[in-house]
């Protein structure tokens, strides 16, 4: 063998072992067994810092792993069947403000919605650190602009090959009111507040937990109330066509913020009422939920 064989042959062995380990760590497949070779390098680039979390948070949380983390994310993704619903409020609803209407019809292909509000612990999870003024791995993640939830969307979607996004408005509502069920309930899952939402009435001024009360018709949890959602779409006035499948007006200065918050009254948290706010904001009550 000369001289020149024995140094490719050489340099093929120490090159070979990482190449293969990098193509397979980018198959993206939760049954593949070089899937935490991926998220590792998140790990690896600050999120084993825990970004201030407190208590010595880990990257997934309580002593989870990213990888962990983010399959218990998919596994909690509820399928929500397609359907046509009447989106906004009737105007026979006293509670109502005059921008839950005209009500109108609204036809929409199935999607996935997350049960819960985006934790602190995906968060960290994705971005390696955590931005919330009040720490907590199963609270929800706040402290977030708009442009902070497509930045956490884009790496997310990089790390697992999946296409999660914020929901649109309408099927914010749709999920809301329990999908094809279409439950008639002032709040996304009764009409008795206590028992599904946390407002201004009962949650002493702070984010609780999410899933600590009862569910809606299709298992989601803290749709009314806890923290205010960030959704895809511009704010504007509805209009009284039928829609199908529809994203909003196509520029505007502030986004739509459903569900309400802890901060807000009844009236805040029913599922047709609806808020805004310019991207850049960010307090301690607005968090953000994912479908697929």
């Amino acid at each position: 063998m000369n001289k020149k064989s024995i140094i490719l042959k050489w340099a093929l062995a120490l090159v070979m072992p990482a190449l293969v380990a990098t193509t397979l760590a980018g198959c993206g497949n939760d049954e593949d067994p070089f899937y935490d070779i991926a998220v590792a390098e998140v790990m690896d680039k600050g999120g084993n810092s825990g970004g201030g979390g407190g208590g010595g948070e880990t990257p997934g949380g309580g002593g989870s792993t990213v990888s962990e983390v983010l399959k218990a994310l998919e596994a909690n993704m509820v399928s929500v069947p397609a359907g046509t619903f009447s989106m906004g409020a009737p105007s026979s609803d006293n509670d109502a403000a005059d921008n839950e209407m005209p009500q109108h019809q609204v036809t929409l292909a199935a999607y996935k919605i997350c049960k819960y509000e985006v934790t602190q612990e995906v968060w960290i999870a994705v971005m390696g650190s955590n931005p919330s003024s009040v720490k907590g791995n199963k609270l929800p993640v706040t402290d977030i602009t708009y442009d902070d939830c497509l930045a956490f969307i884009t790496k997310l979607n990089a790390m697992t090959r999946l296409n999660y996004r914020l929901p649109t408005e309408a099927e914010w509502e749709y999920a809301a009111i329990g999908g094809v069920a279409q439950a008639v309930y002032k709040y996304a899952g009764g009409n008795t507040l206590r028992d599904v939402c946390w407002a201004a009435s009962n949650s002493e001024n702070k984010t609780h937990e999410v899933g600590g009360k009862q569910a809606n018709q299709l298992g989601l949890y803290d749709m009314s109330g806890n923290v205010a959602e960030w959704c895809l779409d511009w704010y504007g006035v509805y209009s009284s066509e039928a829609q199908t499948n529809p994203t909003g007006p196509t520029t505007g200065s502030r986004r739509v913020l459903r569900g309400g918050s802890r901060m807000d009254q009844a009236s805040g948290v029913r599922v047709t009422s609806r808020s805004y706010a310019v991207p850049t904001t960010k307090n301690n009550y607005t968090g953000l939920r994912l479908v697929l």
